[in-house]
């Protein structure tokens, strides 16, 4: 009886904290709103997932790019540059609605980038393209916001941007960047930390060391006269499915060209005003005549607003568009919940404070489709298959011991009578020792907890919650669509969230392992296994298993935790091999085994991969198996 007291206590103590009052529900418990998810990206765009990154330059001593943190809310960007085509479209329009001196630039070809634009040309043009499409424009000449930006050289402040308008506008040097590394952590390029021209359009005549290949210009379109840019779309795309990031023509951004502070910024917009007689705006990402230093990720230039004045011409200046999402990030205020009903059993609201903490626990993985499988290694039960992923959230951390055991005593006493006590090393660090049957019921409890709809149920109408038992469990079994409970991950859904928006990786980071990015055993002969050998030398502590508490690495793209090594992570499907047809939110099909994935503190290079996989027996409970769970 004393734990449930201390739980009690526990409880009624926090409610004192963050209720301002006694609130009470006197019919049921109400259902937290589901997280709200952006919509789709627009034609042409790449969503950027909301997360803290390292901005600037940690590799080369860049005094223009000190490395600091940042943390950016999701956004939309153009995934190529804007066009000459496209320019002239809306240039067209513009001139008979008011945009009287958008210049007649163009590109060398009309998929080829449009060029030698000012800044001041380029934030008009957003407008433009705004209301063309009849959605709000970003820029205004007054604070006020109510006289949108049309003609003439006005150096706008932040304070005359409409931010949370639904148009289009350039993207901040935060937003750029981040988008631009496509999920990598710490490497030069969006592709890594050396350049080629089989990557990139540039020039290719500087003396650094990280550049490989052919020198001068990029020969497929070393042609006619300048400017030697490409069609957007001509190398491959980063993590995020951007083009052009590097290379071809510098991109415009809002902020002025200045120094930006070392301390924790969250979207940062640069300063009010330039400094100076000539101040600059900033250009990101180097061009067709640029050489390696000018195409990396945190490089950084200034230019003056202008084009074309006092002998200042440039054929190698363009941009791309980016946009904010209608709907609220993951960390936006929940909002309120709703009125008290009218009878009787006396049921605490929950705290929008409280539904924050659980929501600030989860990312977002944007949807997408990706290469799902073993690219690298040649594995014949890793077929590479082309899967599309709608949009979800998913824990940034494995469930932790201490999560595990609120959760079951809940459960143990509201009809969850079967959960496994399971175990963990401590309270931060993973549960393990639970069958999926375990983790499936745990998902439906902590649901319930929490007043959500659960997600497994034991018949196919979904009548009956699955509360205990071993009995198989099918995919129509499962409220896929209206629940906004917890439940497992698909496989799929697992391996994109793993990847954090690389593209053709082995890890979550990158092609090689090591102790420093991951806890597993490096006791392999895999090639692209490095570093200390043997169990991880931190966490090789005590008695087995040595797992690590949960977040004590770096996380991936979308800031998701451990997802190579530490404990295996159950997820929903069936171990059979996977059809190599392109398929959408696929959910396997039925089978004896279920599915782990991440591979284990114990585990050697080859499981931690992102295209790993095993099977066990779904009521099976050993040192390895642990799990993290998701919602839509």
């Amino acid at each position: 009886m004393k734990q449930p007291l201390r739980c009690l206590i526990c409880y009624a103590a926090l409610a004192a904290l963050v209720l301002p009052a006694v609130q009470c529900n006197l019919t049921k418990p109400v259902a937290p709103a589901p997280p709200v998810l952006p919509a789709p990206p627009p034609a042409g765009f790449a969503l950027i997932p909301a997360g803290e990154f390292t901005m600037g330059d940690a590799l080369d001593g860049d005094e223009n790019a000190l490395p600091h943190r940042v943390n950016v809310s999701a956004f939309y960007l153009q995934k190529k540059e804007v066009s000459g085509a496209q320019w002239t479209a809306v240039r067209a329009w513009g001139l008979q609605h008011g945009y009287r001196d958008l210049p007649n630039a163009g590109g060398k070809e009309a998929n080829h980038p449009v060029h030698t634009l000012s800044w001041y040309a380029a934030v008009k043009w957003s407008n433009a393209k705004s209301e063309k499409e009849g959605l709000t424009p970003c820029y205004y000449t007054d604070a006020a916001q109510t006289k949108p930006y049309r003609n003439g050289e006005a150096d706008l402040s932040n304070t005359m941007v409409k931010w949370s308008a639904n148009g289009y506008r350039l993207p901040t040097e935060a937003e750029w960047e981040k988008a631009a590394r496509g999920g990598l952590n710490g490497k030069r390029y969006p592709q890594g930390n050396t350049i080629s021209h089989a990557q990139v359009n540039y020039m290719q005549t500087g003396g650094e060391s990280y550049k490989t290949g052919t020198p001068r210009f990029q020969p497929a379109f070393h042609t006619g006269g300048t400017p030697y840019t490409s069609p957007g779309g001509s190398f491959a795309a980063n993590g995020y499915g951007l083009y052009d990031m590097a290379g071809n023509v510098w991109e415009w951004c809002w902020d002025w060209f200045e120094p930006y502070p070392a301390t924790l910024q969250t979207d940062p917009r640069g300063p009010e005003s330039g400094l100076g007689e000539d101040p600059r705006r900033a250009l990101r990402g180097g061009a067709w005549d640029g050489d390696a230093d000018a195409c990396r990720v945190a490089s950084r230039m200034g230019f003056v607003p202008y084009v074309v004045r006092d002998g200042h011409s440039s054929a190698y200046l363009g941009f791309r568009l980016a946009r904010s999402p209608a709907q609220p990030n993951l960390t936006e205020p929940v909002p309120p919940a709703p009125p008290l009903a009218t009878k009787a059993a006396l049921v605490p609201l929950v705290s929008p404070h409280l539904k924050a903490a659980v929501r600030a626990d989860f990312a977002l993985i944007p949807a997408g489709e990706f290469t799902m499988g073993d690219v690298s290694d040649g594995e014949a039960w890793l077929k590479p298959r082309q899967v599309t992923v709608s949009a979800l959230y998913m824990q940034r951390k494995e469930v932790s011991k201490a999560q595990w055991d609120e959760v079951r005593a809940w459960g143990l006493r509201h009809g969850y009578a079967d959960l496994a006590e399971g175990t963990g090393k401590a309270a931060d660090h993973p549960v393990l020792m639970v069958s999926w049957y375990d983790a499936v019921k745990w998902c439906n409890a902590r649901s319930e907890k929490e007043g959500l709809t659960p997600c497994y149920f034991t018949d196919a109408k979904h009548k009956a919650v699955l509360k205990t038992g071993t009995a198989p469990i099918y995919n129509t079994m499962v409220d896929w669509r209206t629940a906004n409970g917890y439940r497992l991950p698909t496989e799929a859904e697992w391996e994109k969230a793993a990847r954090g928006g690389l593209v053709g990786k082995r890890f979550p980071w990158g092609d090689t392992i090591s102790h420093q990015e991951a806890n597993f055993d490096n006791s392999g002969n895999e090639t692209y296994q490095t570093g200390t050998t043997g169990y991880h030398p931190a966490h090789k502590t005590g008695e087995a298993p040595f797992t690590s508490p949960g977040g004590s690495f770096a996380p991936n793209g979308y800031g998701l935790y451990d997802m190579a090594g530490n404990a295996w992570e159950w997820c929903w499907d069936c171990g059979n091999s996977n059809s190599a047809a392109l398929t959408t939110d696929p959910h396997g099909s039925a089978g004896p085994n279920r599915v782990l994935r991440g591979g284990t503190c114990g585990t050697r290079a080859n499981s931690c991969r992102v295209a790993s996989r095993t099977d066990s027996s779904p009521g099976n409970t050993y040192y390895g198996p642990g799990f993290r769970t998701v919602r839509r």
